[in-house]
Parts: C-alpha cells; sequence; structure tokens
C-alpha cells in the first residue's frame, strides 16, 4: 500500500470489488449528484458490463420521452451495459411504472435472470412518501449504497 494511504482503502477497494461484481440492482442513497454518478461509473467500469454501455438518465432534469423505450431496446439490451437513473424518485409515475414493468421481467424477489446489463439507481435523500412508488424502491434495492 502506499504511504500516506487511508487505513479505509483496503476495505473500500474490497467492498467496490464485490459490489460491482453483483449484476441485480443497484440503490445509491445521498452524496451529490456527481458522487452518485461517479460511483456508479466505478461499478460499470469495475463489473460483469464494463466492456457495454453506461447510460445516464438523469430524472431530476426530466427524462426525455421515451428514454425506457430506447434504452430497452433488444440491441442494446443484447449488447450489455449499464443503465444509471439518478434521482428516480423525480420519475413521473407512468415512466416509474415503465421501470417497474421492465424490473419485474427480470428480477424477482429470490433472483435475478442473468442479463448482460446492470440497473443503478440514485436518490437524493431516504426516498420521501408519495414520490416513488413503494414496488419500485422495492425491485431496486437489493444493494443499499448509504453515501449519508
Amino acid at each position: 500500500m502506499p504511504s500516506g494511504s487511508p487505513a479505509w482503502l483496503p476495505d473500500f477497494e474490497e467492498w467496490i470489488e464485490r459490489a460491482a461484481s453483483w449484476s441485480g440492482p443497484v440503490l445509491l442513497i445521498g452524496g451529490s449528484p456527481r458522487v452518485r454518478e461517479g460511483l456508479a461509473r466505478l461499478l460499470h467500469g469495475q463489473g460483469p458490463t464494463r466492456g457495454g454501455w453506461f447510460r445516464l438518465v438523469d430524472a431530476a432534469y426530466g427524462a426525455p420521452p421515451g428514454w425506457l423505450r430506447v434504452l430497452c431496446h433488444p440491441d442494446a439490451l443484447v449488447s450489455g451495459g449499464t443503465l444509471f437513473v439518478d434521482s428516480v424518485d423525480c420519475l413521473c409515475r407512468e415512466d416509474q411504472l415503465q421501470l417497474l414493468a421492465w424490473l419485474d421481467e427480470r428480477v424477482s424477489a429470490d433472483r435475478f435472470v442473468r442479463t448482460p446489463w446492470r440497473i443503478i439507481a440514485g436518490l437524493e435523500g431516504l426516498p420521501g412518501r408519495g414520490r416513488i412508488l413503494p414496488a419500485l424502491l422495492d425491485s431496486l434495492d437489493k444493494w443499499r449504497v448509504d453515501l449519508r
């Protein structure tokens, strides 16, 4: 270990390795949007989707119309990659329902369908009532990273 490295660095590197290899949904809570995006990119770059695409949808600024249909195109899913939806609680109800349906096709309570892609979602803080569908939160909250 280089001189001057923080004592927690080996633990953090081990955690990143374990989290990056996880193929299920990851939920990042807290931190700034830049920190959440940086961590999502790090997990993507260290994980099984590292050779594929990385798509960022920042719902705080409004998701573009049809964003989920484009990202779920069979070619995008076959080529593999990471979908990072930041401020997922800012998605409109219709987009949350579409994302939930998309996840439900691939994720069940006890297993994950192996796919060449992964999803990482970000929240500013703990979800407020009425901002995110409880079922969507449950589907995304399989590996929680608290950055607060």
